[in-house]
């Protein structure tokens, strides 16, 4: 059974992948009245964590990439906060849809951190786009 916030992300992933679709295609989009879909560009980066994350979060150190968490950069703060929904695209493997509950050291700018497993490879990933849901 769906949840409503479930339903509300799904729903616009949905329309986030229809205004991606080229107008030779017929689909047009006012980009003023759907403004999440103007994405932030952004470095992608994976990190593994200790047990628990900034937001007070406790994870599994078993397989804490089933937490799908990500830590921003804290220039991003004043978009994003904590336990808002993020769609990254661009980076493959860990494309989809993410929470926010960590923050990143002062000196990053423009970045992401995906929370993954610690026998996990890691990557870095450059302009990768990332929305708000």
């Amino acid at each position: 059974m769906w949840k409503y916030q479930n339903l509300k992300i799904f729903l616009k992933i949905i329309i986030l992948l229809l205004a991606m679709i080229p107008i030779a295609f017929g689909s047009s989009v006012i980009q003023e009245e759907i403004k999440w879909t103007i994405p932030d560009i952004v470095t992608v980066t994976v990190y593994n964590q200790g047990y628990q994350t900034a937001s007070g979060i406790w994870l599994d150190t078993i397989n804490p990439k089933k937490h799908r968490i990500i830590a921003i950069s804290r220039d991003l703060v004043g978009k994003y906060s904590f336990g808002d929904s993020i769609l990254i695209i661009g980076t493959n493997d860990y494309d989809g849809v993410y929470c926010i509950e960590d923050l990143m050291h002062v000196r990053w700018k423009k970045r992401i951190d995906i929370l993954i497993n610690p026998k996990d490879k890691i990557n870095k990933f450059y302009n990768i786009k990332i929305y708000k849901l």
